[in-house]
């Protein structure tokens, strides 16, 4: 039994297994009186398959114990009653080894891919660890460093450095919300809390950062988790500022039963061939002409947006270049709570 199989999962692949081998049981006699009597024997890689995908080169093993013993019985015996001799004889012999040698394979390749499975999960624990535990210091460094920039005590230029170490915490502070969330993405451990809230006011101060135009309409409330929503906004602006160019604009606008915040620079935009790259983690960072994006901030946006039944999108015309994030309208909106509610609370 693989390592990350629940207890759940454990009784539902037996289960499957059981189920599996009842079924041949029963239509092996069927099959022996059919016209493919002689080809039936194959009919045996169904449940063999099953068993070695669910449970391994095990599971492999537990078929070959079991036949091995009836097919050599079936070989020595000459006598055996008709409708339970499919493996009697060389040939069948022959064909119970390759059944037993396609079990033995696909049992390795589930063993690699459930080995696989645990390396993942083991780094993404791994990360989400390491993450919430470098972000609780610098939460202390940005508190302490804007008590400092305020202190009239203080110099103009050790205020400007203290003020200085709090916008660079807050950059290393942005880097690790991006790794927890790209750690956090599939555990069915990252809670989204959803709101009704107007987008302008974070929105206004995302575009004072850049020096943004706003156009907005009436109808700007959303069904969303604010604090991610920030997140995201804080991402796109950072990743305009970055490598786009002048001038930017956010356009609020209704569409269906969502709210879109595009945000449009008229920057060069993202080469063609990578722009399959843009949504996925570290997915820039192989390339020479973003070697300084790690790609985390466009992944944890899309991310974020599609747990709160949103989605991101990246759109190149005529010379500008748009980021676009949709969230559901509020009076359209269903409750949102988590991704995949487990007894676990999120890291992050």
């Amino acid at each position: 039994m693989t390592d990350i199989m629940d207890s759940h999962s454990t009784r539902r692949a037996t289960t499957t297994v059981i189920v599996a081998w009842i079924a041949y049981t029963i239509t092996w006699p069927l099959g022996h009186a059919s016209p493919i009597a002689d080809m039936y024997a194959a009919v045996a890689l169904l449940p063999i398959v099953v068993t070695a995908h669910l449970f391994g080169t095990r599971g492999a093993r537990w078929i070959a114990l079991a036949f091995l013993p009836y097919q050599v019985g079936l070989y020595l015996t000459a006598g055996h009653e008709p409708g339970w001799d499919m493996f009697a004889g060389v040939e069948g012999l022959f064909a119970l080894c390759v059944l037993l040698l396609v079990g033995l394979y696909v049992g390795r390749a589930s063993d690699l891919r459930q080995r696989l499975q645990r390396m993942h999960h083991d780094r993404d624990r791994f990360v989400a660890s390491v993450a919430h535990d470098i972000k609780n210091p610098l939460t202390g460094v940005i508190g302490l460093s804007l008590t400092l920039a305020d202190d009239p005590t203080l110099g103009d230029e050790q205020r400007e450095l203290a003020s200085l170490i709090a916008t660079e915490a807050q950059v290393a502070t942005d880097v690790i919300e991006d790794l927890s969330v790209t750690a956090l993405r599939n555990s069915g451990k990252f809670a989204i809390h959803a709101e009704e809230f107007d987008v302008l006011e974070d929105i206004a101060a995302a575009a004072q950062r850049i020096e943004a135009g706003v156009s907005a309409g009436s109808d700007r409330i959303v069904w969303a988790d604010r604090r991610r929503f920030r997140q995201v906004l804080q991402n796109l602006a950072s990743n305009a500022e970055r490598h786009g160019a002048a001038p930017y604009d956010f356009v609020i606008a209704r569409t269906g039963g969502h709210i879109s915040i595009a945000l449009r620079d008229h920057g060069a935009g993202i080469p063609e061939s990578l722009v399959e790259h843009l949504f996925e983690p570290f997915g820039l960072a192989g390339f020479s002409d973003h070697l300084e994006s790690t790609g985390l901030g466009l992944s944890s946006s899309r991310v974020l947006a599609r747990l709160m039944h949103g989605d991101l999108s990246y759109r190149r015309s005529d010379g500008t270049t748009e980021f676009r994030l949709t969230l559901p309208a509020a009076h359209t909106s269903t409750s949102i709570t988590t991704s995949e509610p487990r007894t676990e609370k999120p890291s992050a």
